[in-house]
């Protein structure tokens, strides 16, 4: 109190993130129990965009009222995130949540509006995994912003297999941080087959991680935790370099291949900036742009603005002769606006369609129509998941372009690659 503007709230006397550290810093460091029990209120954002921000300011007002109430105002704490804290001591979680509840339920209501929140809680005590004030706000986020999506749960406790994943995710940044600087990763090409020239003509760059101490981090993983992280354009950049590098050194036309294809994450597409990296890496090696096709996926564009500012960063290389592909088409929930709008060169149907379409018959009529729009209006088809002979015999029957899946080939290694290509190409090394 005798330091409001470092600890409390703006414009309340509640007591904020910095005075909830301090507080806990120091439990720790005496070795005291505690018990917190947090509370954030999933639908709270939408609220504030559809009433305004006055209004979610009242709301906190409220919140804080409610809290100062029933437990005073030195175990009340507004976090970040607009998560609340109560330190509630031995208090029964079930009567704390029940009061809490009751009490939202009478006072939330503004200008004749009923507002209607439902909060989520999270119980978090002092035990073997909490060894430090990041582990307490790193567990509490972990249970509010992760497991109350996945759940319908509205309380989750601090139970070992969410604190472990929690650090799991922690170990996985600091690797791929370290892998970053130390040039931990390593690019894999798995070759897409032509079916007219019955040729291997292009192939899809795949980024895997070193193994670190023998184990193999999963790319859905580690790319996840990326991209939630702020780390996926650093290795976006590494992948595109180590492509171009690739392409200029293994002098890979003489087998073939026309171009590479190298995935472009949301958040690389949506950088203003996209177009002068690429270029830079371009002529570093001297590839022409018709060198590297890009793809992005359709669940990229998951809004408006993602879709314009995507749409405006393709059509804008486009224009300078680099080439695009549609990702995953099918996978999401868009129609085929996204490739009639963007003038993407080739449309890649994800392999859920073709593996449904082998076993029922209305999927295997919705792969016949997707394939047969998309060469309509002028793209190329690529289909993923190609397993076997059959498969390749039905998207034959039905026209498509290309091919890619492991009937052909799995993701090689450099050398491996051109190993396959003088092979299945026909070209001598």
């Amino acid at each position: 109190l005798d330091n409001p503007s470092i600890f409390l709230y703006r414009n309340t006397y509640c007591f904020n993130q910095n005075a909830f550290n301090k507080t806990f810093s120091d439990r720790l460091e005496y070795k005291e129990n505690f018990k917190v029990l947090a509370f954030m209120f999933g639908d709270f954002m939408e609220l504030r965009k559809k009433y305004g921000y006055a209004l979610s300011y009242d709301i906190i007002g409220e919140i804080i009222k409610i809290g100062h109430k029933v437990y005073g105002q030195k175990r009340f704490y507004i976090l970040n995130n607009y998560i609340f804290a109560i330190d509630i001591g031995e208090e029964n979680i079930n009567e704390a949540v029940s009061k809490i509840n009751n009490l939202i339920k009478e006072n939330i209501d503004f200008y004749d509006k009923r507002i209607k929140l439902t909060p989520h809680y999270c119980v978090l005590h002092k035990g073997e995994n909490i060894k430090s004030l990041g582990d307490i706000n790193d567990a509490i986020e972990t249970m509010l912003f992760d497991v109350y999506k996945k759940t319908s749960e509205l309380i989750t406790y601090d139970d070992s297999s969410i604190l472990d994943s929690h650090i799991r995710e922690n170990e996985i940044v600091r690797i791929l941080r370290e892998a970053i600087l130390n040039d931990g990763f390593e690019i894999y090409y798995q070759p897409i087959f032509d079916y007219k020239s019955q040729k291997y003509i292009c192939a899809e760059a795949l980024v895997r991680l070193n193994k670190i101490e023998g184990e193999n981090i999963p790319t859905d993983e580690f790319i996840r935790i990326a991209e939630k992280h702020g780390l996926i354009c650093d290795i976006g950049e590494m992948v595109l370099e180590k492509v171009c590098r690739f392409y200029r050194d293994s002098n890979i036309k003489l087998y073939g291949i026309k171009y590479l294809d190298v995935n472009l994450s949301v958040l690389q597409a949506l950088e203003s900036n996209i177009g002068s990296i690429i270029e830079e890496y371009c002529n570093r090696y001297c590839l022409l742009p018709e060198n590297i096709n890009f793809e992005v996926t359709e669940t990229a564009m998951t809004s408006d603005d993602d879709f314009d500012k995507i749409s405006s960063n393709v059509k804008d290389l486009i224009s300078k002769g680099y080439n695009f592909s549609l990702d995953d088409y099918g996978s999401g929930y868009s129609t085929a606006m996204y490739f009639a709008k963007i003038p993407f060169n080739n449309i890649k149907v994800d392999k859920g369609i073709l593996w449904s379409a082998m076993t029922d018959k209305t999927f295997k009529i919705v792969l016949e129509n997707t394939i047969r729009g998309i060469k309509k209006v002028g793209r190329k088809c690529v289909v993923e998941g190609v397993e076997n002979k059959e498969m390749e015999e039905l998207l034959s029957e039905m026209g498509c372009d290309m091919m890619q899946g492991y009937f052909y080939s799995k993701p090689l290694k450099e050398d491996q690659f051109i190993d396959f290509l003088a092979k299945e190409n026909g070209v001598n090394k």
